[in-house]
């Protein structure tokens, strides 16, 4: 983890939402935000880097099917 070099003495908890925070910006361009009070949300659901993966995972899955209906609106 690139973080842990810049964070030397963080707890696992910070360096997954330095992690978390790094993924999540810039929003992304479709125009799906996510709010500080939902990125404290789930950053309180995220204990591990496997919670971590998943997080992303149900999120890419979630914006590829926004984009698809958007794109199939048209």
């Amino acid at each position: 983890m690139m973080e842990k070099e810049k964070m030397p003495d963080a707890s696992e908890k910070e360096l997954l939402e330095a992690v978390f925070r790094s993924r999540i910006f810039p929003q992304n361009p479709a125009g799906l935000e996510i709010t500080e009070a939902e990125i404290d949300k789930e950053i309180r659901n995220i204990n591990s880097l496997n919670d971590l993966i998943s997080y992303f995972v149900r999120r890419d899955k979630e914006e590829s099917r926004f984009l698809r209906d958007i794109f199939w609106c048209r």
